[in-house]
């Protein structure tokens, strides 16, 4: 990855690249301190988001594929206090609120990013 990093960003300009990083809460403490120390050492600059959305999706006895608030707050939660312990920021997934998850309910699968949340 820091080798694409580099070809996607040469002169490691802040604010050209953009790592999102989607990967469900279990995942996420397994594999996101090595990968966060690895991007730190290498002195890239990066902006980091979270898309707690994806990665934690159940599908419901029924079929209907949704997502339970407090397993995205635990996503987010570990999220953030996997950067403060790498001293790196999280600029993304903020001002999620439950209210939010019934707002622009159009897909089979989920609720969308609103725009109380930042995309790209």
């Amino acid at each position: 990855m820091l080798a694409l990093m580099d070809r996607l960003n040469p002169r490691n300009e802040p604010g050209r690249l953009t790592l999102l990083h989607r990967m469900g809460t279990d995942q996420l403490r397994e594999t996101l301190p090595a990968l966060l120390n690895a991007v730190t050492h290498s002195g890239s600059n990066v902006l980091w988001l979270r898309d707690p959305m994806h990665g934690n999706t159940e599908t419901l006895t029924c079929g209907t594929k949704t997502r339970r608030f407090e397993q995205i707050m635990r996503e987010i939660e570990a999220a953030s206090s996997a950067h403060r312990k790498q001293g790196t920021r999280l600029g993304g997934a903020r001002n999620l609120q439950p209210e939010d998850l019934s707002r622009r309910y159009l897909s089979k699968v989920d609720p969308r990013l609103t725009m109380n949340k930042p995309s790209i």
